[in-house]
């Protein structure tokens, strides 16, 4: 995410992956679930259709997607879907063993015409709102601003976090390959807002699966292999070498032979500056 997301609060990856994986199949099945229980279907007959559902759906969307998937990250999402939605419908199974899915399933085809242009009338009206409260000026100025002490706040907080843990390696990676402790520290806090400790131990878990390579370590470099957080600063420092006295152009230049996307650069490049106006990189000298 770009770094005003991530002040915004708009919600990690994984949340989004929850919402658009996971929740439209546990819906729908739950739903699937109600209505077999409201036809007086058995416990195993609603645990047959359930996972001749989950499996029809995954076979024909996710095998696919499997078999032609050209990274390592795409192909290793449609395996854990493959397994994930079966085991959902399982799950919902079981339960309907201890809970009677019939009080869930609407009362006639009417009461679902009726609840569908109701939720459309209520997401009309929100819409709305919404969009008359950010379309007011004075409220865009607030909201700007506020954003902007978020994510000033957001960025100085990582840099002395990163500054403390890492400062002694930073300096010393830095001083090698002549590369600018401020475009390294820079990339160091955008890339710890975009993956938090605890994903990065999980990446180093999934690099070490046949065939796979992955960006690990805090500094996010590429890898087949596992990398410490150490480990990554000394590689991103090498790839950035040569960085420690020269052009903007330039220094937009290596960001993006790091990463070409344009929010990545864009992202970087608003962190370095928050952090050169609040006078964080003085002490770094460059």
């Amino acid at each position: 995410m770009t770094l005003s997301q991530i002040a915004a609060g708009e919600g990690s990856g994984f949340f989004r992956f929850l919402v658009l994986r996971i929740f439209p199949p546990l819906v729908v099945l739950t739903g699937e679930a109600s209505i077999l229980a409201k036809w007086k279907s058995s416990t195993s007959q609603q645990l047959v259709c359930l996972s001749i559902s989950a499996l029809l759906y995954v076979f024909l969307t996710y095998v696919p997607s499997l078999i032609h998937g050209f990274t390592f990250g795409e192909r290793f999402l449609s395996l854990t879907l493959l397994f994930a939605y079966p085991a959902l419908a399982l799950v919902i199974g079981a339960i309907t063993r201890y809970f009677d899915f019939s009080k869930l399933a609407p009362s006639n085809f009417q009461a679902i015409v009726d609840s569908m242009w109701q939720t459309f009338i209520a997401a009309i009206v929100i819409i709305t709102f919404y969009e008359f409260l950010r379309n007011c000026p004075g409220e865009k100025y607030n909201e700007q601003f506020e954003l902007y002490d978020r994510k000033t706040q957001l960025v100085i907080r990582n840099f002395r976090y990163i500054s403390n843990r890492f400062g002694k390696t930073v300096n010393r990676v830095c001083l090698e390959y002549q590369t600018s402790k401020t475009l390294l520290f820079s990339i160091l806090v955008y890339e710890n807002l975009n993956r938090p400790e605890w994903i990065r131990h999980i990446e180093n878990i999934l690099v070490r699966l046949p065939g796979a390579k992955m960006t690990v370590g805090i500094a996010q470099v590429t890898s087949t292999f596992p990398l410490s957080d150490i480990e990554s600063i000394e590689l991103a420092a090498e790839q950035l070498q040569y960085t420690y006295s020269t052009t903007e152009a330039n220094i937009i230049r290596n960001i993006r032979c790091y990463n070409p996307s344009d929010k990545y650069v864009a992202s970087v490049l608003e962190i370095k500056g928050i952090l050169a106006e609040n006078g964080l990189f003085d002490q770094l000298q460059n």
